[in-house]
């Protein structure tokens, strides 16, 4: 009996080119891969725990589970503290060199940070998340014409002009508290108020007006899945995809674009109205497109309104662990209060260095961005670290900064662990002790809350003034306590960590417990 073939196994000649030109890339991608390995070979690191992700699942899922399993700043701690100022790890095909080292850090993000534009993939989340190209989309050249056109807007004198809004949403919260009976929900109530002071003093929106972008927005800031967390910043042309959760993401999306161009578009017509208080967007309309205000109304909505709730959110949880911190905190409020007569004044903000250093204390333990924007290197780099060694950095290598980590670092800071908010005063033993520990040098590059370098941070000085007037308002008018619906867990929402649930009972200053 002769064997007669059943079929013909030949793929089409369009499949086999395709099949053929996927074999090719992968080959490439390997070829380059383990030619960077080679490159970084004298890096050391630990070991993959997967043989194709990598350490993928401790860099993005491990992070959105923090919430759940208490681990928090893990595992970047234990491989800063193992490894040192410079460690690698593979993310799914691609080597992550994470710095550490407060010496290579400063080259990188401002002695040569020419060198070191933004990661792509990150950025174009970023600028998909933003509505655009904004100030943390750029790079290069367009990043410093950018900056320079934004700076004069961020001046003392801007700030200072700023504050009377602050206060004037403050007060109403304060007015709320004080009428509010049982429970409350002071992470919600922390980002009520953030909004509708960033609203105000960013583009002259009152949100509580706005009932479809408010809700919009509210909905925007939910934490994605970790599966949608880790493809938003890893798969090119993740975000376009059909998926439920993207899909819902894209409404909200245009919801608040709408709204934002309608703010823009009646901001830009004649109007007869002179006395109007000007805000930010009033002083770049002029400078800029439709599109770009946009971009840039909505980086300074999502970061001045997102990042100052849930600073403010730690201090209140970590102050409810140090109430003598809280004590304190109520002097220098009576006694500043006093002097001025109000704190919505410049120089009244200036004496809160107690509270001030509070709340640098908590960014410090609790960071709401944990790790700055990974940068790739033009071209090939010798970085120099502290120790007087350097290490050679390949074109296009992936680096990271693991604030959390770096924050925790008894390298820089003694006792890092315990909270200390005598270490940011001047002349205390904890303030000498961690400089003698440094070898008489600053904190600068190891303590970034606010990114570091070239690409720090436009509005920082703002936030602090605004987070100064809250805390010690709050903290002088109402004893805070949390209650057992509470949750510390450091929940992430793609771009910031903040308490799960700040639940807490609230009550008038001096009134006694329930």
């Amino acid at each position: 009996m002769e064997w007669s073939p059943v079929g013909n196994l030949a793929l089409p000649s369009g499949m086999a080119f395709a099949v053929s030109a996927i074999c090719v890339l992968l080959s490439v991608l390997v070829i380059l891969f383990w030619r960077q390995s080679y490159q970084l070979r004298c890096i050391p690191g630990p070991n993959p725990l997967h043989s194709v992700l990598g350490q993928s699942l401790d860099a993005f899922a491990g992070v959105a589970t923090w919430s759940t399993t208490g681990t928090f700043p893990e595992p970047f701690l234990t491989y800063t503290m193992r490894y040192g100022g410079a460690y690698r790890m593979r993310e799914l095909w691609y080597n992550v060199v994470h710095i550490a080292d407060p010496v290579a850090i400063q080259h990188i993000l401002l002695a040569n940070a020419a060198n070191y534009p933004r990661d792509g993939m990150v950025q174009h989340f970023l600028n998909d998340t933003l509505l655009g190209v904004g100030l943390l989309g750029m790079n290069g050249v367009q990043h410093s014409k950018t900056r320079k056109m934004l700076n004069p807007h961020f001046t003392t004198s801007q700030i200072k002009a700023l504050l009377p809004i602050v206060n004037a949403q403050l007060q109403k919260t304060v007015a709320r508290l004080a009428a509010s009976v049982g429970d409350v929900d002071m992470g919600h109530v922390l980002k009520e108020l953030t909004l509708g002071v960033i609203g105000l003093a960013a583009f002259g929106m009152d949100f509580e007006t706005y009932s479809q972008a408010h809700t919009a927005y509210k909905a925007y800031q939910d934490p994605p899945s970790a599966f949608t967390l880790v493809g938003m910043v890893t798969v090119p042309g993740f975000l376009r995809l059909p998926l439920p959760e993207l899909v819902r993401r894209r409404a909200m999306q245009a919801a608040l674009k709408t709204t934002i161009t309608d703010v823009i578009e009646s901001k830009l017509a004649p109007s007869e109205d002179r006395r109007r208080p000007l805000d930010l967007l009033d002083g770049m309309l002029p400078h800029l497109t439709t599109k770009e205000a946009v971009a840039h109304t909505m980086t300074f909505l999502f970061a001045g309104h997102e990042t100052s709730s849930s600073a403010l959110a730690w201090v209140l949880a970590t102050l409810t662990e140090h109430p003598q911190w809280a004590v304190s905190i109520q002097q220098e409020y009576r006694h500043v209060v006093a002097k001025h007569g109000s704190l919505a004044k410049w120089e009244a903000m200036q004496e809160l260095a107690t509270t001030l250093a509070v709340i640098q204390e908590t960014m410090r333990l609790r960071p709401v961005v944990y790790t700055l924007i990974p940068r790739r290197p033009l071209r090939d780099d010798h970085v120099l670290l502290s120790d007087g060694t350097s290490m050679f950095i390949p074109q296009n290598t992936k680096l990271e900064f693991n604030v959390a980590s770096i924050h925790r670092n008894p390298r820089y800071w003694t006792r890092p662990s315990a909270f200390l908010p005598e270490r940011f005063l001047d002349d205390t033993a904890e303030y000498k002790a961690d400089l003698a520990l440094r070898g008489g040098r600053s904190h600068a590059f190891v303590y970034m809350p606010f990114s570091a370098g070239a690409a720090s941070c436009i509005g920082y000085r703002f936030a602090l003034a605004e987070m100064q007037m809250i805390v010690a308002t709050l903290v002088s008018s109402f004893e805070f306590d949390l209650t057992t619906k509470a949750d510390l867990g450091p929940a992430f929402n793609g771009v910031t960590l903040s308490p799960t649930k700040l639940n807490m009972s609230v009550r008038a200053v001096g009134a006694p417990k329930a």
